[in-house]
């Protein structure tokens, strides 16, 4: 018995402290938030070169849904989607540039992604070749 109960302990130990600290503590650490205001991020734009957005496209490849605490520890065990996006900014001069490039058939079922979206990876893909 007293051999069961150590191993009941180790196991306890080699679990329980991982997940603890993995899944269900959520203590911020010791970085101080850095404010980020929009009016800064606007003057930073403004003062680029070149042509600016018109449009922001947006396109889903592919979801599935996760425990929260995958996404930030002690948030609960509910599940949340996850998806694959891939956009466009349409720049004011017609020009464009692409944000991502969706995902694959082959690798959305290595992801075990519950739902491919054939038809928007087929927009992505377009909007990539142009």
């Amino acid at each position: 018995m007293r051999r069961f109960n150590i191993a009941m302990l180790v196991l306890i130990l080699l679990i329980g402290v991982p997940f603890y600290w993995l899944m269900l503590d959520n203590r911020p650490g010791n970085a101080a938030p850095k404010p980020i205001h929009i009016a800064q991020l606007r003057q930073l734009a403004d003062s680029l070169p070149g042509a600016r957005p018109a449009a922001l496209q947006g396109e889903a490849a592919a979801f599935r849904s996760l425990p929260r605490n995958l996404f930030a520890a002690g948030s609960g065990m509910a599940f949340d989607p996850i998806t694959v996006l891939a956009y466009r900014l349409v720049n004011s001069d017609g020009t464009s540039v692409m944000i991502d490039s969706g995902i694959t058939p082959h690798d959305a079922a290595a992801m075990k992604m519950s739902h491919f979206n054939a038809k928007g990876q087929a927009r992505i893909n377009r909007a990539l070749g142009e």
